[in-house]
């Protein structure tokens, strides 16, 4: 009888469907040898959405780096108040005063 030197399982890391299969059971395989191609739905919605999300993060850079330029000159023109940089209170001499007081609790 003739035995295996080692074995070992097979196991799918994602669900799906066998679309291709390659090599049939018990043949001899070599490292690396591809066996079969799977559908799998799920994984492919997940690479079709983050691929969206990658083309919108990329066009969202590319809108920053036209914008950034004009804000700069903007800023160093006192057209626009620079983030952080804006006070939010009036100052004080601008301030509406409060025309009445309410009375104090006994």
């Amino acid at each position: 009888m003739i035995q295996a030197f080692s074995q070992s399982p097979v196991y799918a890391r994602v669900d799906g469907y066998v679309r291709t299969w390659y090599v049939d059971i018990g043949a001899h395989v070599t490292k690396g040898q591809l066996l079969a191609e799977i559908d799998a739905p799920e994984v492919d919605q997940q690479l079709n959405q983050a691929q969206a999300m990658l083309k919108q993060a990329e066009t969202s850079l590319a809108l920053a780096k036209l914008t950034a330029p004009r804000y700069q000159e903007l800023i160093k023109t006192n057209s626009v108040i620079a983030a952080g940089g804006g006070s939010k209170q009036p100052e004080p001499s601008r301030r509406k005063r409060p025309t009445s007081r309410l009375p104090r609790p006994p």
